[in-house]
């Protein structure tokens, strides 16, 4: 099986920061392997670069989903073969995105979108956050004094968020989705060095049906969330005015 491989870069790591240090990342390093088994892309900003830690994690994430799903399409091609059945080819695309960044940290989401050849494609969704100082990734028990300490605050602002849109789309709000259900990420939405919002996303699956697609709602930081913060990482994020 031949491969062609094409890269595009767009924009240089060196000039990975923008002139103007609020701006937002715009140019990404992307990677693209097509065949008739496995349609396959992955990027990530350009800004990773500053920092070889993350870059190698985000190469190794990038080997590894490449080989994986190459594999996993091979069997089933070579499965349907057999069978006589005719083969779909497989897409995988992953992009990574910053959300934000702080003197001390650095957040990327994740969105991964993939057909297997089934009865339709999924998506799913990841963050990252990337503590400069410690040089690695930190999960949210790092960053709260309590394990889940956070998810007590939003809890009842996300469930009614979260219901009040499934009335809509659906015509039922019962469900509330756990955080381990859930992608939690920060967002620094006025490029001022700071988060300032929670993003909760609810991927297919997580708090409705495929049909109802995925569900994201955003709060605002608040006196009470950032209380629960570890004292190292406080100056990181903001309470927006109520």
């Amino acid at each position: 099986m031949k491969t062609s491989w094409k890269l595009i870069l767009l924009g240089l790591f060196a000039c990975s920061a923008s002139a103007n240090p609020r701006a937002p990342e715009t140019t990404s390093y992307t990677t693209l392997a097509k065949s008739h088994l496995l349609d396959f892309r992955f990027s990530f900003p350009t800004i990773a670069g500053s920092y070889p830690g993350l870059l190698a994690q985000l190469r190794a994430d990038q080997k590894m989903s490449y080989s994986s799903e190459l594999d996993q399409a091979r069997d089933e091609a070579e499965y349907r073969a057999e069978e006589k059945f005719p083969f779909n080819t497989h897409e995988f695309w992953r992009d990574w995105t910053t959300t934000g960044q702080t003197t001390r940290l650095i957040g990327l989401q994740c969105r991964t979108d993939t057909f297997e050849g089934g009865a339709h494609p999924n998506h799913t969704s990841a963050w990252l956050l990337w503590d400069k100082k410690r040089n690695a990734t930190i999960g949210l028990k790092d960053l709260f004094v309590a394990k889940n300490g956070f998810w007590p605050v939003l809890e009842r602002s996300y469930c009614l968020a979260l219901k009040q849109e499934r009335l809509r789309r659906s015509g039922t709000g019962s469900l509330c989705a756990g955080p381990n259900q859930l992608t939690i990420e920060f967002l620094d939405t006025n490029l001022d060095w700071s988060f300032d919002t929670v993003r909760i996303i609810a991927d297919p699956y997580a708090a409705g049906t495929y049909a109802e697609g995925s569900y994201v709602v955003n709060l605002p930081m608040t006196a009470n969330l950032i209380a629960a913060v570890k004292p190292e990482y406080r100056s990181s994020f903001e309470a927006q005015r109520q």
